[in-house]
């Protein structure tokens, strides 16, 4: 009996279990999802700003000082306000005096011993100090130092912040003249540091239709090429006037004694060479006259700066030949050839003989200046005519030409007309006779008579004392482009390449 209590008993137990489970409600189960700590890499780390301070090997450019020696202030305050452009801040500028020797950029001096030997009158330098961040920039004339400055600045671009000092270090020798005859880049110009050339004033179209617009800008002739940082009728100053943007260079062919013709405006060699330091030796003539020379003789002479007489220095150049005249210019400046006579009064060239196969040579069609003296050989007008018949059909575009100093205005386009000419005159503007301003006083009719319809040019420099004494100025030249003389023959190249530019745009043309 006790047996079958204690059975009965567990089937309740285990039925009361069996209830308890069916009356439970379920539970969710809830996914645990584990993440791995992020790796450590640099990829993922916050970005930091670029390092935009500009520097030479570990010290900042603005920590630099410029140091000038005697007659290099300007230059040090130029270069000191293009690098401060560089990096944004102000470089101190202090003369040699001040110098502590470190962090410091000198014009003028070296004080490395290494460096002042051997700078020719164009070769040109900045070398580091080899136990300090001293820079030094040097060379073998004034003008090469302020090359080399121009060379300097340019270094630092507006994309790059940190320089080796390799960087910013350099030399320069000037090449053999032919290397730069070929490729002007070659030649380092002295005016660069100053002056950069607007792109359209070096475009040869552009030139050629302003020729053509009888009231167009204010156009240039550089007075026997640009002899302000070079030499005039040197080929150094012919490549100068083009890079600055000259509409026309005037020169002067001569010949020597074994016939190759070559740019010199006297009949002497005194003014313009070191002609009298050199003659009568090494086998070279005593007589100061280009006659008496042979082109291989003279090419033991060095031309001297600007115009040249006693003081000038003398440079590395040498008297360029007409070929290489006429080489040098061909398709990027205008041509003016000068008249010049032996003593018995023969004019040493002819167009047809020396010059027109030296514009086939170079397919230069276009580039000399017809004009009507008896060089070109037959009758004036009519042979001018001629020429750009001939050139018109070789190019197609004709040679321009000069007119003579008409009286009126009226007859002047009847010329033109007549012979197919070109819109140019030359003007004399002699004041021995009048004042400046009585000169214009008393042709202001005449030029107003012209304007539209030719182009007027006229010889400005100070070279001839009837001239006033500030004609070589932007004001002179402003004053007589506004009563219509807008081709101007200056002396101060580089002043009159820089006006035309802050005050002149281009000449619209279909090409």
């Amino acid at each position: 009996m006790k047996r079958i209590t204690s059975l009965i008993l567990a089937l309740i137990m285990l039925a009361g279990a069996l209830a308890s489970c069916n009356t439970t409600e379920p539970t969710e189960t809830t996914e645990v999802i584990t993440t791995e700590a992020p790796a450590t890499d640099a990829a993922t780390e916050p970005e930091t700003e670029p390092d935009t301070t500009v520097r030479i090997g570990e010290t900042p450019l603005a920590e630099y000082t410029v140091i000038y020696f005697e007659g290099y202030e300007v230059t040090a305050k130029e270069l000191a306000a293009r690098l401060g452009a560089v990096c944004g801040a102000e470089l101190s500028v202090k003369p040699a005096a001040e110098s502590t020797g470190d962090h410091e950029i000198t014009i003028g001096w070296s004080k490395l011993s290494s460096t002042t030997a051997g700078y020719g009158f164009d070769d040109f330098g900045a070398v580091k100090s080899e136990n300090t961040d001293l820079i030094s920039i040097n060379g073998g004339s004034t003008y090469a130092i302020d090359t080399a400055c121009a060379r300097f600045a340019k270094l630092f671009t507006a994309d790059k912040y940190h320089y080796e000092f390799s960087d910013v270090t350099f030399t320069y020798t000037l090449p053999d003249r032919q290397e730069y005859i070929n490729d002007f880049s070659k030649l380092a110009l002295h005016w660069s540091f100053y002056h950069e050339t607007p792109e359209w004033m070096l475009d040869f179209d552009e030139k050629y239709a302003a020729y053509n617009t009888p009231d167009g800008r204010l156009m240039s002739c550089l007075h026997r090429g640009e002899m302000v940082y070079y030499p005039e009728n040197s080929a150094e100053g012919l490549i100068s006037a083009i890079m600055l943007g000259a509409d026309m260079v005037e020169i002067d062919p001569r010949v020597t004694k074994d016939g190759v013709f070559v740019l010199l405006h006297d009949s002497t060699l005194t003014r313009t060479t070191d002609f009298a330091e050199k003659a009568g030796k090494n086998g070279l003539p005593e007589s100061p006259y280009l006659t008496d020379w042979t082109y291989e003789q003279l090419q033991q002479l060095n031309l001297k700066m600007g115009t040249g007489g006693d003081g000038a220095a003398v440079t590395p150049y040498k008297i360029p030949t007409l070929d290489e005249a006429i080489k040098i210019c061909a398709n990027r400046t205008f041509i003016r050839l000068d008249v010049k006579e032996d003593a018995n009064g023969k004019i040493f060239w002819e167009f047809d003989r020396d010059i027109w196969p030296l514009l086939e040579k170079y397919k230069a069609y276009t580039t000399v200046i017809a004009t009507w003296h008896a060089a070109f050989n037959k009758s004036g007008y009519a042979f001018t005519r001629e020429l750009r018949e001939r050139t018109t059909a070789l190019c197609g575009k004709p040679i321009l030409n000069f007119m003579k100093n008409e009286a009126k205005a009226d007859l002047l386009t009847r010329t033109i007309k007549s012979y197919d000419l070109s819109y140019m005159m030359r003007l004399t503007c002699n004041f021995s006779e009048y004042s400046y301003k009585d000169f214009l006083a008393e042709n202001k009719t005449r030029f107003e008579g012209f304007e539209g319809k030719i182009r007027i040019y006229a010889d400005v420099h100070n070279t001839n004392p009837a001239y006033p004494e500030n004609c070589e100025s932007t004001a002179f030249y402003g004053e007589l482009y506004d009563v219509g003389i807008n081709v101007q023959l200056v002396n101060k190249g580089f002043m009159m390449c820089k006006y035309i530019a802050e005050n002149f745009s281009a000449t619209e043309y279909t090409k």
